[in-house]
C-alpha cells in the first residue's frame, strides 16, 4: 500500500466532513470563471477580502480532499489563527512524505489567510514565503486578463509585501494581514491608477484633434 493510499484512509470526523461540505458546495455554486482560472493563491487573495466567499471551507475542502483527517485542519478552521502556521508546516512536511507538491500550494493559503498584522515580526518567514509566491502566482497571468481582476490581484501582492512597513499605521481592516494587504495595496497604487487615466485621456484627446 502506498504512502499516499495510507494517508487516504485517516479518519475524518464529522465537524470536518461539514465543513468540507460547505467549501465544496461554495465551489460548486461559484460562477465567476475568470476567478477560479487564477492560481490557487490569488484566488483565494481575492476570495479573503469578499463577503460570504467562505473562503476557509473552501480551503478545508481542498485540504480534506488531498489530506484527510489532520488534526490541525479542524481545530485552525474553528477559529484558531495561530494554528494556522503549524498547520502549514505540517501540510509542507507531508508535500514530501507522500510526494504530493500541491500541499505546498495549500500551505501557503493557509499561512496567507492565518497570518495577523501582530505576526509580521514573528513570523517573517512565512509572510516572506507566501510574498513569493504571490509574485510567482502574479507572473502566471496571461497577458489579456479580465483587467478589474488583474488590479486587484496586483494591489493584494503588493500590499502585502509593503505589510510590515505599513503596519504602523494602517489598520483598516482588522487584524488580519490578509484583510490589509488590498487596502495598503489601493493605497500605493492610487497615483499610479491616476497617472494611467490621465495619460489615457490625454492620448484620447490628441487623438480627437488630429482626426
Amino acid at each position: 500500500m502506498s504512502k499516499k493510499t495510507k494517508n487516504d484512509n485517516q479518519l475524518v470526523v464529522p465537524a470536518e466532513q461539514d465543513l468540507a461540505s460547505t467549501g465544496a458546495a461554495a465551489d460548486s455554486a461559484g460562477s465567476d470563471e475568470k476567478l477560479q482560472a487564477l492560481p490557487r493563491l490569488l484566488r483565494y487573495a481575492i476570495l479573503s477580502n469578499r463577503d460570504e466567499s467562505f473562503a476557509v471551507e473552501r480551503l478545508v475542502a481542498e485540504i480534506t480532499a488531498l489530506a484527510p483527517g489532520r488534526p490541525l485542519t479542524l481545530a485552525w478552521a474553528k477559529g484558531t489563527p495561530p494554528l494556522g502556521i503549524a498547520l502549514a508546516a505540517d501540510l509542507d512536511h507531508l508535500a514530501v512524505t507522500i510526494d504530493a507538491p500541491e500541499l505546498r500550494s495549500l500551505a501557503d493559503c493557509v499561512r496567507m489567510l492565518s497570518l495577523t498584522m501582530s505576526d509580521l515580526s514573528q513570523a517573517a518567514d512565512d509572510h516572506l514565503r507566501v510574498g513569493k509566491a504571490l509574485v510567482q502566482a502574479c507572473c502566471q497571468l496571461p497577458e489579456h486578463f479580465e483587467c478589474e481582476l488583474a488590479a486587484d490581484v496586483e494591489a493584494f501582492a503588493a500590499g502585502w509585501a509593503a505589510l510590515p512597513a505599513a503596519s504602523a499605521f494602517n489598520r483598516l481592516h482588522g487584524n488580519g494581514a490578509a484583510d490589509n494587504a488590498v487596502a495598503v495595496g489601493r493605497k500605493l497604487a492610487r497615483w499610479r491608477v491616476y497617472a494611467r487615466g490621465t495619460h489615457q485621456f490625454q492620448l484620447q484627446a490628441c487623438v480627437r484633434i488630429w482626426r
